[in-house]
């Protein structure tokens, strides 16, 4: 399964994801899979069944990169979703995109295909905005609040502070998840000035 975390404030934006791969029998398959594609301005990150979630990142992958229309790029995943009833065959995809959008502003937006719903997150001014793609038992109002606590500790003006909390984040997951590990990979995408 898998855990990865976005940090978003209003000039910067991490990704950072564990490299745990499980098999359907919960045997670990890989343990240094990087679970985002990126490039200086964009992401998609996934967390669910993977070979469903590699197949959406190849449909949305020009629309996000070349386009920056993360908006469409929802647009398309909602209706893959919707077209594609992935909890009836056991699957799941959690999706989460975004980075410098075409005026030069930080978003992300998240959705998954069992609550078939994009949130958007734009941060403005001192905010913060951060989201987890959590397939693991744990409550994400837990984690959240778990996070909070992380970053009054950590600080998270500059991507470094950000990026250690999020790391601290992953380790304290994977100490209780079997499911997700240690090995964390991470992308920061700055916005121009």
């Amino acid at each position: 399964m898998s855990f990865v975390s976005i940090v978003a404030r209003e000039n910067f934006i991490n990704v950072m994801s564990d490299g745990r791969v499980t098999g359907s029998n919960d045997e670990v398959v890989d343990e240094e899979y990087q679970k985002y594609v990126s490039n200086d301005k964009s992401f998609i990150a996934f967390a669910g069944t993977l070979e469903t979630c590699e197949m959406v990142v190849r449909d949305i992958k020009e629309i996000v990169f070349d386009n920056k229309d993360y908006v469409g790029a929802i647009y398309v995943l909602l209706g893959v979703f919707k077209q594609i009833k992935l909890e009836e065959k056991g699957m799941k995809v959690m999706m989460a995109l975004g980075g410098v959008n075409k005026i030069g502003e930080i978003e992300f937006y998240t959705v998954d295909s069992i609550k078939k719903e994009a949130q958007t997150y734009i941060p403005k001014d001192d905010d913060i905005a951060y989201a987890f793609l959590n397939n693991t038992e744990h409550e994400d109002v837990t984690l959240k609040s778990e996070f909070i606590g992380i970053l009054k500790e950590t600080g998270f003006d500059t991507p470094s502070k950000s990026i250690q909390a999020q790391r601290l984040m992953n380790n304290n997951v994977a100490d209780r998840d079997k499911s997700v590990n240690k090995k964390t990979f991470r992308a920061v995408i700055k916005k121009s000035n």
